[in-house]
């Protein structure tokens, strides 16, 4: 894994005696799930509630520094991402997507079967346009600000 530094910034605005779901922490800080998994293997306790992950923020603060400066990895620039895609010309197959969003092919289709994502049929073979995987990006970007989860006291 690369060294790189993980975006603590938001880390300081965390009420420390409160607890938070595992994929806020991700968010906050662009953590990935190998990060997480490290986080957890150097001591970080993880709490099941109503079926996810919760952190306590204490817990994550006293082991921040050594583990952040170890693990670090850096959060990829929105703006880097949107080139990548308007820089792609016409059509990607199902494979090209499913890579490039780094998800299984089966959540592709399921993306595409609920209409999430349009697809473009050029005789049999399914193909979807860089331009609306671009369009789903920015929505997913938006309601995924929109339909943050308070954390429980």
């Amino acid at each position: 894994m690369s060294e790189t530094k993980l975006d603590t910034s938001g880390l300081r605005k965390l009420d420390l005696n409160c607890i938070y779901p595992a994929s806020e922490i991700m968010r906050i800080t662009g953590a990935d799930k190998e990060v997480m998994k490290l986080l957890k293997r150097d001591g970080l306790e993880f709490r099941w509630l109503v079926g996810d992950q919760w952190i306590k923020a204490i817990d994550l603060w006293e082991m921040m520094k050594p583990v952040f400066n170890k693990y670090a990895k850096q959060k990829t620039e929105t703006s880097e991402l949107d080139s990548t895609i308007t820089d792609q010309p016409g059509l990607a197959t199902y494979a090209e997507v499913a890579e490039f969003l780094k998800i299984s092919r089966t959540t592709l289709h399921r993306l595409v079967s609920k209409d999430e994502l349009p697809v473009i049929y050029i005789g049999t073979a399914p193909r979807i346009e860089w331009s609306e995987l671009e369009k789903y990006l920015k929505k997913q970007r938006a309601s995924s600000k929109t339909a943050r989860r308070k954390p429980k006291k």
